[in-house]
């Protein structure tokens, strides 16, 4: 099967930068430490955006992606963080 990866990009609330990048961290953490098919999630500071993160994801493969897409820690973050959140993209993209 094929990895799965995610480029996405979150927009935020300045004013809400350390709790919005506390809830996407604990996030992370969880995403790796529980969800099996989570290869790869990096949070990424675009040098030019100071109230946006980029975050790369990697999956094992399709279902590894939808069980975290459905998953209780990403319902946690959108909880946590989604009055925060400004804007979002996602592009998902096929390993080749």
């Amino acid at each position: 099967m094929k990895k799965v990866a995610l480029v996405v990009s979150i927009s935020y609330q300045e004013e809400s930068k350390a709790a919005f990048l506390q809830a996407l961290s604990d996030h992370q953490q969880r995403s790796l430490q529980t969800e099996a098919g989570t290869l790869q999630f990096e949070l990424l500071q675009p040098d030019e955006l100071s109230n946006t993160i980029m975050i790369f994801e990697l999956y094992a493969n399709q279902e590894a992606y939808q069980a975290h897409d459905q998953g209780s820690s990403l319902a946690r973050f959108k909880e946590q963080a989604g009055a925060m959140i400004t804007a979002l993209t996602v592009q998902q993209c096929s390993v080749i």
